[in-house]
């Protein structure tokens, strides 16, 4: 049987198999965008489960239902072959029906039951994190930091993974340790975007803007490919460093063609977004003219989604500064179904903190400061499970 480049056996596979489940796996943990590819690979090869698998998990990561949805024929796939695969690529097939059913804490339990027999599995290494984004990364930090600890000795040889502890120890607060793990990323591999990315909160949640700004700008000519990709969520970064600097201009700048209009369907391109905006009008700066609008639009298929209260929570803000748009109060009874259906835990994180911050963004963007008060008063301290990172929420913070 062959094996992968990480030495895990591959069921069902030719050599041009084994060639495109590592060259997904790379490109999933550098999160540069074209992992598509794989979609062809896996119809090109419908005895091998694993491929399957991953054509399914290209599609869970985009996070929306109807990325969702796409998933569901590959795992149907992967089933039809599942007799004689590998325990390995067993539980890859039980964790990515998890995170269809839309349970991430199981998931992530799931993922992380890999790498503790499978530690050099990065591809559950890294789905792993994406889940840990969806509960909340801050709110996570202990349990992320834990799971990079035990895999590093086995993923030493990686920048990636090394960036990936990098970020899991500026979560926690180990700024020093952080930085100790992104430098040694970026001197094995310069254009290591999640190194970057590692630096560029710690810069932000330290206040140190003037050392940040010249690292990141010295690492933007990497940043090729901009749009839904990392390279995009890192413009994102350096836009805010510029904005704490007081030069809003250079935070627009970074807007159109790198944060802004490469895939605006992308949850990842409309939060980035819509953060960015939102910070610069309470800064007292202006946005260009119908651009609420135009993101709105983008945004409204998602209205019902209630996936991500994250995500939700600034989908309030741009619907509620787009003159006529429709779409929040889909938002709301999505978030109301949301807050009674699902997991308990989901259904928990919904009711005691998605639906307030829902409302604490209707009214920012309505200029009821007094109501965002109402609404994150007695709910503050639990910000962090609504998602994302904590320079994400810094901007309940603010």
């Amino acid at each position: 049987m062959l094996k992968c480049s990480r030495g895990y056996a591959v069921t069902g596979a030719n050599a041009t198999d084994v060639e495109a489940v590592d060259r997904f796996r790379a490109r999933l943990i550098r999160m540069e965008g074209g992992a598509d590819f794989v979609l062809d690979a896996a119809l090109e090869a419908p005895g091998c489960a694993l491929l399957q698998i991953y054509a399914a998990l290209f599609w869970l990561h985009g996070a929306t239902r109807a990325a969702y949805a796409q998933a569901i024929p590959w795992i149907e796939r992967a089933e039809t072959v599942r007799a004689g695969i590998s325990g390995r690529e067993a539980q890859l097939l039980a964790a990515a029906k998890l995170w269809l059913a839309g349970d991430p804490e199981a998931t992530m339990d799931m993922f992380e039951s890999i790498t503790e027999s499978f530690p050099r599995d990065q591809v559950a290494a890294k789905s792993c994190e994406f889940n840990q984004f969806i509960v909340g990364q801050h709110f996570q930090a202990a349990r992320f930091l834990a799971h990079m600890e035990r895999i590093a000795e086995a993923n030493a040889d990686t920048s990636d993974i090394i960036a990936m502890r990098a970020f899991a120890n500026e979560l926690s607060g180990n700024y020093d340790e952080a930085r100790r793990h992104a430098e040694h990323a970026i001197k094995l591999h310069y254009a290591t975007p999640w190194a970057h990315h590692a630096l560029a909160h710690i810069a932000l949640v330290n206040d140190d803007i003037e050392s940040g700004l010249a690292e990141q700008n010295a690492f933007l000519s990497t940043w090729n490919q901009p749009g839904p990709t990392i390279h995009g969520h890192n413009s994102w970064h350096l836009a805010l460093l510029r904005l704490q600097a007081g030069d809003t201009e250079g935070s627009l700048a970074l807007l159109d063609g790198r944060i802004w209009g490469a895939l605006t369907e992308s949850i990842t391109e409309q939060t980035d977004t819509i953060s960015l905006l939102w910070r610069i009008e309470m800064d007292g700066g202006q946005v260009r003219g119908g651009l609420w609008a135009e993101i709105a639009a983008a945004c409204a298929p998602l209205a019902g989604d209630a996936l991500l209260p994250f995500v939700s929570a600034h989908h309030a803000y741009a619907f509620s500064r787009a003159e006529g748009s429709s779409a929040l109060e889909e938002l709301r009874a999505s978030a109301a179904r949301a807050g009674r259906e699902g997991s308990e835990a989901r259904r928990r994180v919904w009711g005691e903190v998605g639906i307030p911050a829902i409302e604490a963004g209707v009214a920012a963007a309505q200029g009821d400061s007094a109501g965002v008060v109402r609404s994150l008063l007695d709910v503050f301290p639990e910000l962090p499970r609504l998602g994302g990172s904590d320079a994400q929420g810094d901007l309940w913070r603010q």
